[in-house]
């Protein structure tokens, strides 16, 4: 586990709220050509979008009053963007499915980008589609960016505990305070205006995770780096999305607490790790960078 210490924020805008049921029945499913998604989805449910990368993001364009979601979840909190402004946190409950973003807006058409704010790697979210009022409709997609980047990491990738208040936080708190969508690859993103997907996973190394009592542990970062559902079985189909560029930000695991991986084990380690990664993406540049 890795070290339970949250940085404070210097930005937090976002309002929190539990959404309420809706009722109204028009779902348009979560394999419509109109939806856009960034980030490792499975659809071997076709009419449902399965996925836990935290920054995994559910973008449409609609029209129409009312806007909601069906989304079995409870254990993630989600950032909603309405027309490019920060709308709110949506915290999900284990005991819904149905939710309303919000059922007061204009006749005119709206784009809403839903992205996953924390971590968790052991349990699925499934994102079976969109709510809209009678006379709405999902319309075309939104042009996705041309610039493509991979981020490869840690706790740092994640944002883990960035919008804490204090230096401390338990458990149950990393939930609400660590953003992804504050994080420095989402940052980069937006700053390129790029399409990105995110891949960090809090506490683990090279070849040792945060705290292991060994020099080399069983499951450091690169044993999840090919599954579509983090921690959860999935074998992700490479040639679906060639980055640009890929950012790899790891290492601080290995190191941060005793005992430290032999010299050789780490760099033969991470040279195998970089040799992976180019076997999927045989001409795209690789960065390799340090918190």
């Amino acid at each position: 586990m890795q070290k339970q210490y949250c940085i404070i924020s210097m930005l937090s805008l976002l309002i929190s709220y539990t959404a309420t049921p809706i009722f109204s029945d028009k779902l348009i499913p979560a394999d419509s050509p109109q939806i856009n998604y960034y980030g490792r989805f499975d659809f071997s449910t076709p009419s449902v979008a399965k996925f836990n990368w935290s920054g995994s993001l559910i973008e449409a364009t609609f029209s129409g009053s009312l806007i909601g979601i069906s989304l079995i979840d409870g254990l993630n909190d989600y950032d909603i963007i309405i027309d490019s402004k920060p709308y709110g946190v949506l915290r999900t409950d284990s005991g819904t499915s149905k939710y309303i973003i919000s059922d007061n807006l204009s006749s005119a058409s709206h784009t809403i980008r839903i992205s996953q704010r924390n971590e968790s790697h052991w349990d699925v979210a499934s994102f079976k589609g969109f709510y809209l009022s009678d006379n709405g409709r999902l319309l075309s997609t939104p042009k996705k960016p041309k610039r493509k980047i991979e981020f490869i990491g840690d706790s740092w990738t994640v944002g883990y505990g960035n919008e804490s208040p204090g230096r401390d936080c338990d458990i149950p708190a990393l939930r609400s305070f660590t953003n992804t969508n504050r994080s420095f690859p989402r940052l980069i993103t937006d700053a390129f205006k790029a399409q990105s997907i995110i891949l960090g996973f809090s506490g683990r190394g090279v070849v040792r995770n945060y705290a292991f009592p060994s020099k080399k542990s069983p499951d450091p970062y690169p044993v999840y780096y090919n599954k579509t559902l983090g921690a959860i079985d999935g074998i992700w189909d490479f040639s679906k999305w060639i980055p640009d560029i890929v950012v790899i930000c790891l290492g601080i695991n290995d190191f941060s607490t005793d005992p430290h991986p032999d010299d050789t084990m780490y760099y033969n380690g991470y040279h195998t790790f970089i040799d992976t990664v180019r076997s999927h993406y045989k001409d795209t540049p690789i960065i390799c960078v340090s918190a």
